[in-house]
Order: C-alpha cells, then sequence, then structure tokens
C-alpha cells in the first residue's frame, strides 16, 4: 500500500511540524470538530512511516482466563538481566481469536484487591495496567487505594531486541512480512495492540457477569523506558484507555527526534547536575537505525533515517496531542540521564498542550522532571493515584497523598531515591508539572486557533544585545525583563495571547561549557557549551583536522553537537593507550555571542574507562576532570571573577600577545575574539605569554578578546573568562 509518499519526497520541516496543519498543507484545523479529522490523519501518517499498522482485531475476540496453580508453574519463565535472574509467572491469560487462529498474550500479574482485606472501597475496580512491572510496594499501594493492577507480558504479545523473530501473539494472528503496510508492525505498536486487547477482554469479562471485578472503562496505563513507549501509545491509539502516564519514554515515544541537546551545559536550569554536558541523545539514527531497538517500528521507518527525519510531516509531539483531551502525565529523567533528552520531552508536550487547550482541557496535560533510578518510581505513584481518583470519580479535588506503603520507617522511598513528595491539593493536573528547562524558541511556530503564534530564530542573548527579531500575527510584540528572561508578549485583542522568553547571559556565562568523558556513552566525550553552536567548526587532534559528521555516524573521527562538539576513538587511533594528546576545536560561533569567534583545546589521554554498563571500553579521561574546581553554587548565585591577571603587551596586524601573571597550561585554553575569525596559539617557553597569530585580518575598529577556561600551573581552572579589548583601527594596514 503507497498512500502518502515516500520519505525522500517528502518537504523538510526543521521545526515541530504544525499539529492543526492537514498533510498538504491546504487546510488547517479550526475547530474542535476539525481536530477529529486531524486526529485520523496524524494516526494514520504515524502508522505508516514509522510504528506500523495496528490490526482492528474484534472487540469480541479477546476473552480473560484464570490459570490453575499448576498452569501457572508451567507457563513459569526465567529471564536474566544485567546479572540478575527473574521470573515471570502469569497469573491470568488474554486468548484472542481471529483469522482462524487463537493466540495467547501472558498477565504476569493480575491483582484485584480484596474489599475488608485490601481495602475499605468496593468494586469493581479501575485498573492501573502497565506494559512490564511495577515494584511491590507500588502495587500493595494501588490495592490499598481500589486500583486492580494488571501487568502485560511483553515478549507475549511481540518479541522484542536485535534479530527479531517477530514472535508473539501479535505475529501469530498477522504473520510478519517486511514490505507490506498490514504486515509491517513494529515492536512498540505490538505491544500497543496487547493493551488494546486486555481492555477488551476486560470489557468483555464486565458484560458477562464481571467475574475478574474490574471496571473495564476506568483504565490507567503506564511502563518505563520502552515499555513507558509502548504506553503511551496505546493511549494514543485507543480511546478507552482514561489516563496515561508514561516513564521516561525517550525517543519514539514522547521525545521528538527534531529538537536534541547534545552537547549542552546544564548550568542553571537543570534540577541537579548543573555541571552535566548532555553526551549523547536517543536521536533517529540511534533509535530506529540502531539494529537493537530498530524493530520497534515498522521497516519503513528506516527511510526517515536516510532520509533524515525533519522530512517526517509529525514528530513525538503528535503522539501526546493524540491522547487528548484525556489526562496525560509523563515523568522523565533529569540532566544527568541525557541519553532520553527529557527537554526534547518537554517541548513535545509543551507544544501538545495546544491541542489540550484547543479542546478546552489545558489543565489535563503535565509533564514531571525528576532525577533518580530510570523507573516507575515511588514518588510517582501518588500523583497517578490523585489523577485516578478525580478522573474515575473517587475525589471531588486533586490531592496527592502520602502512602505509607511507600515509605521506610525512616520516612523515605523503598525505592532507594530518598524522595517522597508531601500531601497537597492541585487545581489541575497541569500544575502538577515541574520543568527546570529553557526551551529553544525556533521550535514552535505555530499555536492553536484562536491564539496568537510567536517565535524568534534565537533564545539565548548577552546582556547588551538589542530586542531580537520574533515573527508573529499579532498586531504588536511588548518586550519586558523578568530576572535573566526577556519576555516577548503578543499583543491585539482578536485572539489570545501568547508569549516566548528569551535567557540573558552574561558573556561570562555564555562562554561557560565543560567536558563529557563518559556520560552513559563510553566511545566518546564532548566539550559542550550554554548556547547553541550556529557554526560548524573544524576539530582537530594536535593540530591536524579530522573528519567530522552532524551525527554519530560510525564513519567520522569527530562528531559536531548541536550545543558542542565530540570526540571519537577512532579519531584517536594512532594514538595508543595511556597516550596524551589534544583535542580542538575551532571556528565556533555561539548564538548567544554570535559577533565572536572561538577556538578551544583540551588535553585529553586515550585510556579505558567505565562503560555504560559497567564493562570497560575505550575512552577519555583529562587531568583536569570534568567538574570545575570553583564553587558552582557561588556561580549561580553571582557573578564568578577571574583569579588570574592578563594583559595585552603587543598588538599588531599579525596579532596579539598575551601576557599573564603566573605559568599556564599551554595546552588548555580557550579564546573568543570579535575582530578575527581564525588565528593560532604561539606559546612562550616559560607557559607565561601566548601570541595569538592572525590567520585572518582584522576586522572593525576595537576589538574585544575572552580568554576562558586557562588551567594554572597546578591545575586549578579559572572561575570566569578574561575580558581584553585593543583598538584595531590602530593596527598597521
Amino acid at each position: 500500500m503507497k498512500k502518502y509518499p515516500d520519505a525522500a519526497e517528502l518537504t523538510p520541516i526543521d521545526e515541530l511540524p504544525d499539529l492543526f496543519a492537514f498533510f498538504g498543507g491546504e487546510k488547517r484545523v479550526e475547530t474542535a470538530e476539525d481536530w477529529t479529522a486531524r486526529r485520523a490523519e496524524l494516526s494514520e501518517l504515524m502508522q505508516y512511516y514509522l510504528y506500523g499498522h495496528k490490526h482492528a482485531t474484534p472487540e469480541s475476540a479477546s476473552t480473560l482466563r484464570a490459570l490453575t496453580e499448576a498452569e501457572k508453574d508451567a507457563l513459569t519463565e526465567e529471564f536474566s538481566f544485567f546479572g540478575m535472574t527473574f521470573k515471570n509467572r502469569p497469573e491470568v491469560l488474554v486468548d484472542v481469536t481471529d483469522n482462524g487462529k487463537t493466540a495467547v498474550i501472558k498477565l504476569d500479574a493480575f491483582d484485584v484487591p480484596a474489599f475488608g482485606a485490601d481495602t475499605q472501597i468496593a468494586g469493581p475496580y479501575p485498573a492501573v495496567v502497565c506494559v512490564g512491572g511495577l515494584p511491590a510496594e507500588q502495587v500493595a499501594t494501588l490495592k490499598q487505594n481500589g486500583y486492580a493492577y494488571i501487568s502485560m507480558n511483553t515478549a507475549s504479545v511481540y518479541s522484542d531486541g536485535g534479530n527479531n523473530p517477530h514472535t508473539g501473539a501479535y505475529n501469530e494472528l498477522y504473520p510478519y512480512r517486511a514490505g507490506e503496510y498490514e504486515f509491517d508492525s513494529g515492536t512498540l505498536m505490538g505491544w500497543a495492540w496487547g493493551i488494546s486487547r486486555v481492555i477488551d477482554a476486560l470489557k468483555n469479562d464486565a458484560e458477562n457477569g464481571n467475574k475478574f471485578n474490574v471496571a473495564w472503562d476506568k483504565t490507567a496505563i503506564t511502563g518505563c523506558s520502552r515499555n513507558g513507549k509502548a504506553a503511551v501509545l496505546a493511549a494514543a491509539f485507543d480511546e478507552r484507555v482514561g489516563v496515561a502516564a508514561p516513564s521516561d519514554p525517550g525517543g519514539g515515544g514522547l521525545t521528538g527526534f527534531r529538537y536534541n541537546t547534545e552537547g549542552k551545559l546544564w548550568n542553571y536550569a537543570a534540577p541537579e547536575g548543573y555541571n552535566t554536558i548532555y553526551s549523547r541523545n536517543e536521536t533517529t539514527q540511534r533509535a530506529i537505525a540502531n539494529p537493537d531497538e530498530s524493530a520497534w517500528f515498522c521497516s519503513r521507518a528506516q527511510e526517515l533515517v536516510h532520509a533524515n527525519f525533519n522530512r517526517a510531516p509529525f514528530d513525538m509531539h503528535a503522539v501526546a496531542a493524540l491522547v487528548a483531551p484525556r489526562p496525560l502525565i509523563c515523568w522523565t529523567g533529569e540532566a544527568q540521564q541525557s541519553w532520553l533528552n527529557s527537554p526534547s520531552t518537554v517541548m513535545s508536550m509543551r507544544a501538545a498542550r495546544e491541542v489540550y487547550e484547543l479542546l478546552g482541557a489545558g489543565g489535563n496535560i503535565a509533564w514531571v522532571v525528576r532525577d533518580g533510578a530510570h523507573a516507575n518510581q515511588d514518588r510517582d505513584l501518588p500523583d497517578l493515584i490523585a489523577i485516578m481518583d478525580v478522573t474515575f470519580g473517587r475525589s471531588a479535588t486533586l490531592t496527592r497523598k502520602s502512602f505509607g506503603t511507600l515509605k521506610k520507617e525512616d520516612g523515605s522511598a523503598l525505592d532507594g531515591s530518598g524522595v517522597i513528595f508531601p500531601e497537597r491539593t492541585f487545581a489541575s493536573i497541569a500544575e502538577l508539572s515541574r520543568n527546570p528547562y529553557d526551551l529553544e524558541n525556533s521550535h514552535i511556530r505555530w499555536a492553536r486557533p484562536g491564539k496568537y503564534a510567536i517565535w524568534s530564530d534565537v533564545t539565548y542573548l548577552t546582556e547588551d544585545a538589542p530586542d531580537p527579531d520574533v515573527y508573529t500575527d499579532a498586531v504588536a510584540v511588548d518586550y519586558r525583563v523578568s530576572g535573566n528572561r526577556l519576555v516577548a508578549k503578543t499583543v491585539g485583542a482578536s485572539k489570545d495571547i501568547n508569549t516566548i522568553e528569551f535567557i540573558i547571559l552574561s558573556d561570562s556565562d555564555a562562554l561557560r561549557h565543560g567536558l563529557n568523558l563518559t556520560g552513559g556513552s563510553p566511545d566518546g566525550m564532548a566539550i559542550g557549551f550554554t548556547s547553541p553552536i550556529i557554526s560548524t567548526p573544524t576539530l582537530l587532534v594536535n593540530g591536524n583536522a579530522i573528519t567530522a559528521s552532524v551525527y554519530d555516524d560510525g564513519t567520522a573521527d569527530g562528531y559536531l553537537e548541536r550545543y558542542g562538539v565530540s570526540l571519537k576513538p577512532r579519531g584517536a587511533a594512532d594514538i595508543a593507550l595511556n597516550e596524551t594528546f589534544v583535542f580542538g576545536a575551532d571556528g565556533i560561533r555561539l548564538e548567544a555571542l554570535p559577533d565572536f569567534t572561538l577556538a578551544i583545546s583540551v588535553e585529553l589521554t586515550k585510556a579505558e574507562t567505565a562503560g555504560m554498563f559497567g564493562p570497560p571500553s575505550v575512552g577519555f579521561t583529562s587531568p583536569f576532570g570534568e567538574t570545575p574546581s570553583w564553587d558552582c553554587d557561588a556561580v549561580r548565585q553571582g557573578e564568578a571573577k577571574p583569579n588570574i591577571k592578563a594583559d595585552i603587551t603587543d598588538a599588531d596586524a599579525s596579532g596579539v600577545t598575551i601576557t599573564f601573571d603566573t605559568p599556564m597550561n599551554t595546552r588548555e585554553i580557550g579564546v573568543a575574539l570579535d575582530a578575527v575569525t581564525s588565528w593560532e596559539h604561539r606559546w612562550g617557553a616559560d607557559g607565561k605569554s601566548v601570541r595569538l597569530a592572525f590567520l585572518s585580518a582584522p576586522q572593525g575598529e576595537s576589538a574585544t578578546l575572552y580568554l576562558f577556561r586557562l588551567v594554572t600551573a597546578g591545575g586549578e581552572m579559572l572561575a570566569a573568562p578574561i575580558k581584553l579589548t585593543f583598538d584595531a583601527s590602530d593596527l598597521p594596514a
């Protein structure tokens, strides 16, 4: 079936595609009624290009079947994960009959509260259906609060992993045939199909005596990681799901593929780890093209790798939009889980909120950025119970309670995070949101009908920068400064107002950067900045240029990131383990300082380092580590000051000489110039002076020069850059 063009024939869209523009661009959603048609179109597009077709199995085809203890024992399976052994022991089966065949979905848990024992709330009981499983304390808490718990065994529905054999109930009924649309569904869509069959079976049981005592029309869906992807897909493609609550869904779930933060230095905005560099995100190439994960998607999705995902007529914000207006809460890991690219998840949710607002349900969508384990955390469950209580008519208020079943004797969480949130009542689900991220203004260039659109090409400014240009359909734009933010607000009465924010950085903050030597990805390192890079830098090893790619394509020596640059081990292929060398980048220009050109170098040692899952791998170390030696909390509270002195002692048309009051480490230095675009460093033998020999002619009458990431002979990093100026008009021609 070829209903839509090949991916290579589609028009590239660098920003998040307009959720309200119909495919082809000839029509746009104007009303909530129009959204019904657009929703159906988005569903088709995502099935066609990314997830694969979801078979419309008859609702009557699925039934619940309780197992005897002997049957449970016979069907128990053991599996290993990170050296630990687990058992899947199914409690109940779902028999699905279609196409003249019957396939079986295993339910590893089917826990329904016992009235008077587990809970004082009478049934039938709403259910939390989990793709995967939840910890015992969370199951006990659900039952105590009058909720059933159902855990779907994913392997019994659709196989997972590399060299996927395409087994499981879905493939038994609809045998996999690559390239044939109706039979080329990926694992994630298969799991979402399985959740729909569980709901069918619950409904059929309820209509035939309800011996399992479950309220089929009151279900919440959750799961973590790939299971979180499937959980939100289940809600997006089955409107009977009452509440969607994915945890850490990542790329292909709610994390968009167009917005990445690789190389970004999180300092002031992140909840923790504000000196953390995002090393690698779950990009299109690393999810769809990854042999271990490609089977999550249909085979046609590979076209989006080769043609670039910016040709897709949707992004992951569309998944969230398909859940509207039903409650959706997403939990996602913070800065120390860079692979998840949680800022992109927040961007997706923020964009999807426009659909929720159109449908009069703007208070029904929330995103929670938190640290800790890659899991459904104990701190998350009270929020979910509060949402279910209101959604399913248990409570008139959205009240998050504190449950003793989730606590140790000292009051901390049983899951090891130590975090239990206090009891609190919220006005809406949206108020549950905790968002520490600044989001780039260029990615949402549209708004819901009846609301002014406003966006800008830039997000990061310095203190003396003029008001940035914005694009809007409003009558005018009003600018105001609020703290370290410049807020642009639409002016006009014919539509609802809209705002965007710009981050105002000092020159010092704009040049702040750091290292990520591991970042959970052992085969690379990153030098990252606070602001995006808007140029194409040249990467060097020991002064020699190396090949660089805009993504990790497996062939380049280096990697040009959104906010930084990386070196891969093959970039140091001729360097022996434990040998020290210099990695550098020239020609860097930052969005926050567009008039300056930067050159930076860092001393590294090729070494074996701990990998993502423990075993050592080839990586890099630095004699100065990854953490600056200054007090980062002090930097957050005010402007840090340089702790050495330097002066320009000579300047002419060929270059500038800088003299320091103490010897510098000559192999780790950064320079930014606004009058010259290229130069080379020539150090004095004592390390107390450096000549910046110009390779391009100075421009303009005056010049500003920054020195940053300077390191003293004792290895101490400076807390702030040194700013020097000289008059270029006095230089000989």
